[in-house]
């Protein structure tokens, strides 16, 4: 199906009550677009009744493509897999537990004809549970704001790694590749970077919609090293991939230590963070980090300091994010 323009590709892994919703949803919301957007679920051999699940809603929907693994090959390889898939322009990943609002596909079709994005950021409205596209603020004209790449990486920061409110201009990130695969960060749990990051050596644009368009399902990621993932991963490939750009490799870090990784240790330390793997990485992170003013500042008071103690230092984060808006 080629003539389509966007394909959504839906990794999947043993969620099918999550997968049955997000399938109806987005059959309802692209009833309109045939042979515009592709739908194309990525199945890891899940144990429960996915493929009955995919049968049932792909029935009279010809827009469905699916493939079902013989084993489970992890899911950054999974991923990967479902990018290698894609014949369209532009592509977007949804994970089987996050929903798209109402009328959000249609709008973003739209901004992919009009203006030709080579990446489009929105932003998401954390939900538990997920039960339908109507949740939370609804969506009505889009809010857009087209960046340079430098702008758009600062303001967008962590965030490049959710997967769910990417979507990816294919024919501009296989130009930018330059005969690199598109697994280049596979066992980092940040697979997704290597088909976003090439994107900013395009020439864009690179667009963020402003509104919240997709519904995220907290409280349900768990499964890897979060601390090894963010303080060390993260940091190690920002500052691989822009060496020659620092600028790059500045802003994206110092957003990432002001922004994100206060909450996350401190949620690590005294709360509820997920359903992740146990490590003790301190010292890893202290080299990866360890050339920030910031990381002696804001990070290391709140890995080593009580409780009492180290929560100010959190405020303090807090205060100085709301600052740098």
């Amino acid at each position: 199906m080629t003539e389509a323009l966007l394909t959504i590709i839906v990794p999947t892994y043993k969620r099918s009550a999550n997968l049955d919703l997000l399938l109806r949803t987005l059959r309802e919301e692209t009833s309109n677009l045939e042979n515009e957007v592709v739908v194309f679920v990525s199945d890891n051999a899940s144990p429960d009744d996915t493929q009955q699940v995919v049968a049932r809603v792909a029935e009279g929907w010809p827009e469905m493509l699916s493939h079902r693994h013989e084993s489970n090959i992890g899911p950054e390889n999974n991923f990967c897999h479902g990018v290698s898939a894609v014949c369209t322009r532009w592509f977007w990943i949804i994970g089987d537990d996050d929903l798209p609002k109402r009328g959000v596909i249609r709008k973003v079709m739209t901004l992919l004809r009009e203006r030709q994005p080579a990446l489009v950021y929105m932003q998401s409205e954390w939900i538990n549970p997920v039960q339908n596209a109507d949740q939370g603020e609804p969506i009505d004209a889009l809010q857009v704001a087209e960046l340079d790449a430098l702008t758009f990486a600062k303001t967008v920061h962590t965030w490049l790694t959710f997967i769910s409110g990417m979507v990816i201009d294919r024919q501009r990130l296989e130009a930018a590749l330059d005969g690199q695969p598109i697994d280049r960060f596979n066992a980092t749990s940040l697979v997704q970077l290597g088909w976003i990051l090439p994107l900013f050596n395009t020439t864009g644009p690179f667009l963020i919609i402003k509104n919240q368009c997709i519904l995220a399902t907290s409280e349900n990621t768990g499964g890897y090293k979060v601390l090894t993932t963010f303080c060390i991963n993260f940091p190690q490939i920002i500052k691989a991939f822009f060496a020659n750009q620092p600028s790059f490799s500045k802003v994206i870090l110092s957003r990432h230590i002001k922004n994100y990784l206060p909450g996350l240790i401190w949620q690590v330390r005294f709360g509820n963070a997920g359903n992740f793997l146990p490590e003790e990485p301190d010292n890893l992170i202290k080299q990866q980090l360890g050339d920030h003013l910031l990381y002696w500042m804001l990070i290391r008071p709140i890995m080593v300091l009580p409780r009492m103690l180290a929560w100010p230092f959190v405020t303090i984060a807090r205060v100085i994010t709301r600052l740098s808006r």
